[in-house]
C-alpha cells in the first residue's frame, strides 16, 4: 500500500507506485532469461493494475486469522483492472493516471465496465516514467565507473556509509 501508514502525498504515492510496478516488469524480463538459460521454457506472464483513492486500511480478520489489508472501491478496482490487463502491461485508474500524467507517457485504452462496477471507468497503460531513460542510464554510468575504480585500484572505502540505490534515484529526481 502506498501512502500507509505515512504517505509522501497522493501524487508522489503514486508516482512511486508507478515506479515499483516498472521495476517489477523490468525485473521479471531480466528473470526470464536467467530461467530459459535453466531449461524453464513457460514464461511469467505478468499484469499488473493501479487505481488511487481512498480505502479502509488496518488489521481484519478475527483473532484466529488477522490479516493487514486494504478494503475499498480502488483496491477492487485496482484488481479488476489487473484481469483485464494483457500479459506484461500495467494498466492504470483515471485517478492514478490524473496524478502522474506530468511524469509518467501513458496510453488510453479506452473504456472498460469491470465487474462489480455499474458504469465503465477510463483506463490507461503505463508505459513508462519520463525520467526512466535518464535514471537508469544515470545507475548504469555509476556502476561501470565503480567497477573500473575498484579494478584501477583507486577505490577506497567512504567514510559516511554509502547510500542505498532508492536514496540515489530520490535525490537525482
Amino acid at each position: 500500500f502506498f501512502g500507509d501508514p505515512e504517505t509522501a502525498g497522493d501524487s508522489e504515492d503514486a508516482i512511486r507506485c508507478a515506479r515499483m510496478a516498472l521495476a517489477m516488469r523490468r525485473r521479471i524480463s531480466e528473470l526470464q532469461k536467467v530461467w530459459q538459460s535453466q531449461g524453464l521454457s513457460a514464461p511469467l506472464r505478468v499484469r499488473t493494475g493501479i487505481a488511487s483513492g481512498f480505502s479502509t486500511v488496518g488489521n481484519f480478520g478475527s483473532d484466529q486469522r488477522l490479516d493487514y489489508t486494504a478494503l475499498g472501491r480502488p483496491v477492487n478496482l485496482a484488481s479488476r483492472l489487473q484481469d483485464a490487463a494483457e500479459a506484461d502491461t500495467i494498466v492504470i485508474s483515471e485517478a492514478t493516471h490524473l496524478l502522474i500524467k506530468d511524469v509518467a507517457e501513458c496510453t488510453s485504452v479506452g473504456n472498460v465496465t469491470p465487474k462489480g462496477f455499474s458504469r465503465s471507468v477510463p483506463v490507461y497503460r503505463l508505459e513508462k516514467l519520463k525520467d526512466e531513460d535518464a535514471v537508469d542510464d544515470m545507475e548504469d554510468y555509476f556502476n561501470s565507473a565503480a567497477q573500473r575504480m575498484v579494478q584501477q585500484g583507486d577505490w577506497r572505502p567512504p567514510e559516511d556509509p554509502p547510500m542505498s540505490w532508492d536514496e540515489a534515484r530520490s535525490r537525482l529526481r
